[in-house]
Order: C-alpha cells, then sequence, then structure tokens
C-alpha cells in the first residue's frame, strides 16, 4: 500500500497546473455530494490539500523566477 500511496504522489508531481485544478475540482464536486461519507470526504480532503500545496510550490517558483528576469530587465535598461 504504501508503494501505491508513492507511486501515486509522483504521478500527482508530474502533472501541471492546469490538471491539478481539474482534480481540485473534481475533488471539490465530490466533497459536496452529499452522498459522499465521512471518510471519503476526509481522504479527498487530504488529498485536495496536498494539490493545493503542489499548486503553490509551483507558483512560487514561478513567481521567483519572474522577479529575476524583471531584475535582469531592470539592469539591461539601466545600460
Amino acid at each position: 500500500m504504501a508503494e501505491e500511496t508513492g507511486r501515486q504522489e509522483e504521478q500527482e508531481k508530474k502533472l501541471t497546473v492546469e490538471q491539478t485544478f481539474e482534480q481540485l475540482e473534481t475533488l471539490i464536486g465530490r466533497l459536496e455530494d452529499p452522498e459522499t461519507e465521512l471518510l471519503e470526504a476526509v481522504d479527498l480532503y487530504g488529498k485536495g490539500v496536498a494539490l493545493v500545496r503542489q499548486c503553490q510550490d509551483v507558483l512560487d517558483m514561478v513567481e521567483k523566477q519572474i522577479i529575476i528576469l524583471e531584475g535582469d530587465g531592470d539592469e539591461q535598461q539601466q545600460l
């Protein structure tokens, strides 16, 4: 079971931000479904938190790259 979880986490790391948002939308839909049982909802919530963290990591990385690029542009304008 731990091996299966590791594979699933590895697959999730390879998702694009757009794919991750799609998965989050699906999870939210399932969480909003009144037929979803409590234990399943808790599991879905945990998966959602992991996906949000993954998106945040990617967005943080992109923000840092943009700051670096903007800094390079400022240096070139001063020359």
